[in-house]
């Protein structure tokens, strides 16, 4: 057996398993009001009809709160504090952030400021959670300065 052979195979021997997690589409919206009914996307000012009792945790029709994406990152490192590496396939960013591409008209609250925010948000919010391990992530048809 030569050098580079025995190289090689100590390294084989010495690897170890990696724990691999997936997370895909958060959706994650800092601006959901929990007063605020389903249609419009529970923007805050999205002029939906008020509910009878706060929804602060989310509700059907409407992208996760920032208290609830919290809520299933802590439940998810608990549960896989020693992942290796996390596979992020996209979609962190809420639906109607996007600005539409020219030539159909932006959803009023449309803004690729709020789109970098919440991307930024949820990375501090990832390695709050996870902060030993790699992040490989992908970019969605949310996460971009135009909805694709």
């Amino acid at each position: 057996m030569n050098r580079f052979t025995s190289t090689v195979l100590i390294g084989i021997q010495a690897a170890t398993a990696l724990k691999i997690v997936t997370l895909s589409d958060p959706h994650m919206m800092p601006q959901y009001d929990p007063y605020n009914g389903s249609n419009g996307f529970c923007w805050d000012d999205s002029g939906a009809e008020p509910l009878e009792y706060p929804a602060f945790f989310g509700q059907v029709g409407c992208d996760p709160p920032v208290e609830l994406v919290r809520i299933m990152l802590d439940k998810f490192s608990t549960e896989h504090p020693d992942a290796d590496v996390m596979l992020l396939t996209g979609d962190i960013v809420a639906h109607a952030v996007a600005l539409e591409p020219p030539p159909k008209s932006p959803y009023s609250h449309a803004s690729y400021g709020d789109v970098l925010g919440i991307l930024a948000n949820f990375a501090n919010l990832l390695h709050e959670y996870f902060p030993n391990t790699v992040i490989l992530p992908t970019q969605g048809n949310n996460d971009d300065k135009y909805h694709y």
